[in-house]
């Protein structure tokens, strides 16, 4: 968290950058689902077409145990603002996206 990281495709495309703000969770109880709330600060490549990264979302985050669900309400299921759906090339974007984790989880990734 805090680090700045590389977002580079399957076949080694570079996507842009991003770096992890802050994580927020709501885990009721030990073994109860959790929503969680990760703010990131993205920047997306210059590259246009394909190669070019143009979301991210709950799919992006996968749960070490037990996998992640998209949370129920996206716009109002955590904290604001959350990031645009859809994102353009060589712009810099900084917001929340929320997914809920099934209790067995352990750690996202």
């Amino acid at each position: 968290m805090g680090s700045r990281f590389p977002i580079v495709a399957s076949d080694g495309a570079d996507l842009g950058s991003a770096t992890i703000q802050q994580v927020e969770s709501d885990a009721p109880s030990e073994g109860a689902p959790a929503t969680v709330a990760v703010k990131m600060s993205i920047t997306t490549s210059d590259a246009g077409g394909g190669h070019r990264l143009s979301s991210v979302s709950w799919k992006d985050f996968g749960a070490i145990v037990g996998g992640v669900e998209q949370d129920a309400g996206r716009a109002s299921g955590g904290p604001s603002p959350q990031l645009p759906e859809e994102l353009e090339p060589g712009r810099t974007y900084t917001g929340w996206v929320t997914f809920t984790t099934p209790s067995v989880a352990g750690k996202a990734i």
